[in-house]
Formats: structure tokens, sequence, C-alpha cells
């Protein structure tokens, strides 16, 4: 019998699975192939939970003002490990996303909730539309307001070159996980930025659109942690789940 890292006891429930060709888009449906029912319940709930972070800022980069949807006190009820800010640096509102991070921290420190920062550095092009920003100045900087503003956690793009993001993750006082970047032609180019990032120094990432934009989202995920947790190359990732 293999070594066993979480054993949870308690109620039990059951819990509906439902099977679609692929994910759906936001705002559209999607037509339910098979339908499972498999025992589930508060325990379940409880183990799931040991991972759950709760994203608490609704926002856009030409968005002037960050809304809170949810706080700490909340977050626990619910049973979350940690609580995320998004946040947009860089411009007119930068000392009203800086508050609302530091009021979170505030008040995640009586549950000793941890909390991560998503921040991007938000610059303006010549007809005043914004764009976010690559620069490893940019990054360094927002990097620092994260900190000086209690994250626990702090998640930044890539900057695109090794060096300078070593340099960042080098210098920072907390851990610096790497934003997944826009969505790519392939699931290689995708992975060898991950690589890149991992030998940077970073802990990990955060990955949105490059595994739930495609028909092929547990490999994507699977890919992704054994690059950055097995260290296997991107080449092999995509042979071993044979992506796209």
């Amino acid at each position: 019998m293999g070594s066993i890292d979480i054993l949870g006891f308690g109620a039990v429930a059951v819990d509906d699975l439902l099977y679609v060709k692929s994910y759906p888009a936001a705002d559209t449906k999607k037509q339910v192939l098979r339908h499972e029912r498999h025992c589930g319940g508060l325990t379940a709930t409880a183990l799931v939970a040991a991972a759950l972070i709760l994203q608490s800022i609704t926002g856009r980069p030409d968005i002037p003002h960050l809304q809170q949807l949810i706080h700490p006190e909340e977050a626990v009820k619910l049973g979350a490990d940690a609580i995320a800010v998004s946040m947009f640096l860089k411009g007119p509102n930068e000392t009203d996303a800086l508050r609302i991070l530091a009021d979170t921290v505030f008040a995640a420190s009586r549950y000793d909730l941890p909390v991560i920062t998503h921040v991007y550095p938000r610059l303006f092009d010549a007809q005043g539309n914004p764009y976010i920003s690559n620069e490893p100045d940019d990054i360094a900087y927002v990097v620092r307001c994260g900190i000086e503003a209690g994250a626990d956690v702090v998640k930044v793009p890539y900057c695109g070159d090794i060096a300078s993001y070593r340099q960042i993750v080098s210098d920072s006082t907390v851990p610096i996980v790497a934003a997944g970047g826009p969505k790519t032609t392939t699931m290689l180019e995708a992975l060898q930025m991950m690589e890149d990032v991992i030998k940077a120094g970073a802990r990990g990432a955060t990955v949105g659109r490059n595994i739930w934009g495609s028909s092929q989202v547990v490999e994507n995920a699977l890919a992704y942690k054994a690059v950055i947790h097995d260290l296997i190359s991107p080449a092999e990732a995509v042979l071993k789940y044979r992506l796209e």
C-alpha cells in the first residue's frame, strides 16, 4: 500500500458529474453526453477546499475602478485556503487598488488567511488605451508594491527574458508565480514559456486560457504539472500527452 498524504472521514452525500465534448465558452451551453453520480459529501468538499483560492476582485485594465466582491471573513466561511486580489497598477487608480490590497491583508490577518495578489503593470498608449506592460522594470515595480502592501504571494506577467525575471524573483521577499500569458498557437509555445519561468526561479504559475481554451483541458493541465513539478521538457510533455 502506498503512502497517504491526506485522509478524511466525515459525512457522505453525492456528486453529479456531467460530461460534455469540450469546455463551454462563457455564456454558452453544451449538450450533456453522459451523467454520473458518485459518492461525495462534506469530507470530499473539505479536502478540495485545501486548494481553494477565492478571487475577490472584478475589474479590467480599461475600467477605472475595481470592485471587491468577497472579503476575508466570507472566504473563511466558504472554506477557502487563501484569498486573491487582482490589481492594475501604474495608472490613475493605483492608490485605490493598493488600498484594497492593504485592507484585505489586514482583514485576512485575523484568520491567518494568506493573500495572493495578481498584479499587472498597466500603461497607456498615445490614444489613452490601456495595455499590460511586460517590461522588466514595470514588473519589478508592481512586485515591490504588492510586497509592501503585505501580500504573501505575488503573481505577475513573465517579462520574456530569463535573466531579468530571475532578478525580479531574487529581489522579492515573497514567492513569485507567473501569469499564464496570452493564448498561444500551440501548447508547445505555452510550455516553453513556463519552462523559462521555472528556470528563472519562480514557484509556479496560474494559468487560464491556455488550459481552459482547449478541448484537451486535462492533458494541458497535466503537461503544465510535468514541466513545472517534474521538470520534463516541453517537447516531452507535448509527446507524452499528445497535445496539439
